[in-house]
């Protein structure tokens, strides 16, 4: 029997022969393991990196939101047609005997039908009062219901739900429009050339703009994206709302010009440490008019317009009624220049106010500015699409993104918020219109990660027929995001290593089976003193594991290399991009492309050894079945 220190020693020498032939198939089989080594690594860094980052602000805890489509659009149905028809037919009623009550006149075509037909097809009248009430109707108990606290610990109590968060959304108190006020001052032009559809839903890298509204959450959620402390002490304009503010318009208030695409990733982290420690000095202004008073500002507007073209045509009657424009600096009604009209014309259009707003019209004109200090940093998603770009913020995500929210504990501390409680939500959706908000739904807290990850998996829309199925995403961060990178990455690893080591087996078994041929003589030389077919596969063991180890340390140290290139090259790059999408984490963290994976790199290794063994089984096999005389013979 062939002693182990003796079985080493052959082997050790089997390894030193034939040496180009052996450092050609070590060099390639690690190549082959070196790139799934640089994937370990390079992966455990972005789980690493990303774990860091996020353990700043809500990772710690268990969120997802909760959308329920049930709540979304106006619905067309059989039930709410008859409803608007129903609406429709009263008001006609109620307005005649009104207009006969007032002595005025009513013309039935004024008040628009609640279907609108074409050659084809006919379908719901939208602008219809009366069709707008029956889908208020209908969605008023509905889209309460649907995306409620109640409604979403009830979906989930199967996973445990711990808690959930209903946000509010803002209303606008009654028909209008919000209008930027930058600088603090109402560009009159613009607001009474009339809204445009981009300066009501305009965007600005993704991000909405304030004039879409807001929305109010509870501390619980808000207090991760809160500035430091120190820094909101030093606020002495406690009576404008507090509210967290998208990072791009405080850079614009903040007058920093946007960054070049070519911006190092010095400028880029400059940036965002500056807009930190500056965001607190930051405030924001809108104007609210509602419909009456941007009615008012155009018709002041187009009135001034005609009164200077036919400044010199004799013929040219001015209006009885004419009003001047505001000054671009208060948010101001317009004020009446001139009323000439006489005491019949006053009494009927005063009779004919008295009408409108009996049947929901607004006719009073009321306009309010509203005034915002920023108390915290939402972040926004990369406008950047470099793979590092794209990486970093997939990874540190927050569906807060880009979104205006006030903090509610904020809101109530405030000395006088009582100007502003209008725009609070209303119980009445039948007379207060949503603003545009682009937010997110409920918030539900789960008790732990896996009962998040079985909700989330097992009941979240997976198609655009949900039939009934919420949509469901991660909030505040991605740290769900990060278990799942981790999990795909494993089952990648091992298709991939699956894939590899059999190539890897294959080559190797080249190599061994090369060996193994040209040592037939000396195998039988062995079993002709009387050395057993063990003592041979004891060698020869030694050998491929010897081998396999050698492949195994150089894969990682290629592996290490590679991982330390990819972090030289775009760690700065990632850094600058994390703390944009995490602007509040730790300003001292570097977002590495190197890390530890113990498991895999373990299982890496044991991958390589076990390729090694395969690619011995089936070379050796067929030498020891070999007759050691004939092998002799033919030597």
């Amino acid at each position: 029997m062939i002693r182990i220190g003796d079985a080493l020693i052959l082997a050790g020498t089997k390894l030193r022969t034939r040496k180009v032939r052996t450092i050609v198939s070590v060099v390639t089989a690690s190549l082959l393991f070196g790139i799934l080594a640089v994937a370990i690594i390079v992966v455990a860094g972005i789980i690493q990196s990303g774990r860091a980052y996020l353990a700043d602000g809500l990772s710690s805890r268990y969120l997802l939101t909760f959308s329920n489509p049930a709540a979304f659009g106006n619905d067309d149905t059989p039930e709410i047609r008859a409803r608007a028809l129903e609406i429709y037919n009263e008001r006609v009623q109620n307005m005649k005997a009104e207009a006969k009550r007032l002595g005025i006149e009513f013309d039935v075509s004024s008040e628009e039908k609640t279907l609108i037909k074409d050659q084809s097809s006919e379908y719901l009248n939208t602008g219809a009062p009366s069709v707008m009430q029956a889908q208020r109707e209908s969605s008023q108990t509905k889209t309460t219901t649907a995306n409620s606290a109640e409604t979403a610990l009830k979906h989930a109590q199967n996973y445990n739900p711990k808690t959930a968060y209903e946000p509010k959304i803002g209303v606008l108190p009654e028909s209008g429009s919000l209008i930027d006020m930058p600088g603090g001052k109402e560009d009159v032009k613009k607001t009474s050339g009339g809204i445009s559809s981009e300066q009501q839903f305009g965007y600005n890298a993704s991000t909405p703009e304030l004039t879409n509204g807001w929305s109010y959450l509870d501390p619980e959620i808000t207090n991760a994206f809160l500035l430091d402390k120190q820094l909101l002490q030093t606020q002495k304009n406690t009576n404008d709302i507090p509210i967290i503010a998208p990072m791009s318009k405080i850079s614009s208030a903040l007058g920093l010009p946007k960054l070049r695409d070519d911006a190092s990733t010095q400028e880029k982290l400059e940036r965002v440490m500056y807009i930190r420690q500056n965001a607190h000095k930051v405030t924001f202004s809108v104007c609210y008019r509602n419909s009456v008073s941007q009615d008012r500002m155009m018709e002041a507007a187009r009135v001034s317009d005609e009164i200077k073209k036919n400044a010199t045509n004799k013929d040219y009657q001015k209006p009885n009624l004419i009003y001047d424009l505001p000054k671009a600096d208060d948010c101001a009604a317009t004020t009446v220049q001139s009323d000439t009209r006489s005491k019949s014309e006053k009494e009927l259009d005063a009779k004919q106010n008295q009408f409108k707003e009996k049947f929901g019209e607004v006719v009073a004109p009321f306009q309010q500015r509203v005034s915002f200090r920023v108390v915290g940093l939402s972040p926004e998603m990369s406008t950047n699409f470099s793979t590092v770009s794209v990486l970093a913020s997939t990874v540190l995500g927050s569906s807060l993104y880009g979104n205006w929210v006030i903090p509610l504990d904020l809101y109530d501390a405030m000395p006088d918020n009582a100007a502003y409680k209008k725009f609070l939500p209303a119980n009445d959706n039948l007379t207060n219109t949503p603003m545009s908000v682009y937010g997110f739904g409920t918030v539900i807290e789960f008790n732990n990660s896996n009962d998040m990850k079985r909700y989330y998996s097992e009941r979240n829309c997976q198609d655009v027929q949900c039939a009934g199925q919420p949509y469901l995403m991660p909030f505040g961060s991605n740290s769900l995001l990060v278990d799942q990178v981790q999990e795909f990455s494993t089952k990648a690893m091992l298709i991939a290593g699956a894939i590899i080591g059999g190539i890897a087996a294959l080559i190797s078994m080249g190599i061994v089976g090369r060996v193994l041929a040209d040592s037939r003589r000396e195998t039988a030389v062995f079993r002709a003193i009387g050395a057993s077919r063990n003592d041979i596969r004891i060698v020869y063991t030694i050998y491929t594991f010897i081998y396999s180890l050698i492949i195994a340390a150089i894969a990682l140290a290629i592996g290490l290399i590679g991982a330390i290139v990819i972090n030289n090259r775009y760690s700065q790059e990632a850094t600058a991009q994390a703390l944009t999408a995490m602007p509040l984490s730790d300003q001292s963290y570097a977002f590495k492309f190197i890390g530890v994976w113990p498991e895999a790199l373990l299982a890496l290794v044991g991958l390589i050894v076990v390729s090694g063994f395969v690619s011995m089984l089936l070379p050796l096999a067929r030498n020891l079945a070999r007759n050691p005389i004939k092998d002799m013979r033919d030597e």
